[in-house]
Order: structure tokens, then C-alpha cells, then sequence
């Protein structure tokens, strides 16, 4: 685990998970950057669009900022990416919004699929089959 970083966020906790072979899977899987784990619910058609349906996996544009594994140097690649349209990268937001920012414009609606593939690599968003968060709301 020494070159992932595990996000969770404060407000949400996670069931069951066996975490070496969620590693294990990540590892094996060489286009996952960041593998998120999902809610326990239907998915809105706004958010998270799915590339493909996979064994362990669902590829995805976006993913949810709440849980998710990343390794240090796919998170500092997405940072040296963000810099070069960002101002710097200092706008206070989190770097899941550019994705989602993206998908909203009306550019990406002009997009062909493959342009998006190619913007889908830098992040390299993957659910998790299997293992979900649920909100702890108002349990701070």
C-alpha cells in the first residue's frame, strides 16, 4: 500500500472490503488511476458515463470523490495536468470537479468518443464491483 493513497472522506464509510485483493485487481489492471467505490444505488445518466462493463470493474468518465485509491504518482500526474489550464491549479476545487466540469460543457457534447478516451487516460476512473460507500448523513 505504500504507493496508494486511500481516500475517504470524513462523512461516509465503506463496507466490506478484502484489501489485498482489491490491490491486487487495481495493480493487474494497467489503465486504473483512480478505483473508486461506488454508492449502493441506481446511477444517475449525468454522472459517472460508462465506458464499458468489465469483470471486477466498471470503466467510467468521472467517479466519486468520496472513496477511492489512487498511487501518489497518478495523483501528482493529474496535479501537473490540472496546471496547465488551471491558473496554477489554485481555484480551492477538488480535482474530481475539472472531470465532471468537463462532461458539462457543450464541447464535450461535440466530442467524438475517441477524443474522449483520450482524456478518459489521464484519469483512468474505475468503480469497483462490489464494495460500496454510503453517506453517514448528519454523523460527523
Amino acid at each position: 500500500m505504500n504507493d496508494n493513497l486511500f481516500i475517504i472522506q470524513d462523512d461516509v464509510e465503506l463496507g466490506k472490503i478484502d484489501l489485498d485483493t482489491v490491490l491486487k485487481d487495481k495493480e493487474e489492471n494497467k489503465d486504473c488511476k483512480i478505483l473508486y467505490f461506488g454508492e449502493n444505488r441506481p446511477r444517475a445518466n449525468h454522472w459517472f458515463q460508462v465506458i464499458s462493463n468489465e469483470a471486477r470493474f466498471v470503466k467510467t468518465h468521472g467517479w466519486s470523490e468520496r472513496v477511492y485509491i489512487i498511487t501518489k504518482k497518478d495523483l501528482k500526474d493529474i496535479f501537473d495536468f490540472l496546471k496547465t489550464f488551471t491558473r496554477g491549479g489554485k481555484n480551492g476545487k477538488f480535482i474530481e470537479y475539472y472531470y465532471q466540469n468537463a462532461m458539462s460543457r457543450k464541447s464535450w457534447k461535440l466530442m467524438d468518443e475517441s477524443s474522449k478516451l483520450d482524456y478518459w487516460a489521464i484519469w483512468g476512473c474505475f468503480e469497483y464491483k462490489g464494495v460500496f460507500h454510503r453517506h453517514l448523513v448528519m454523523k460527523r
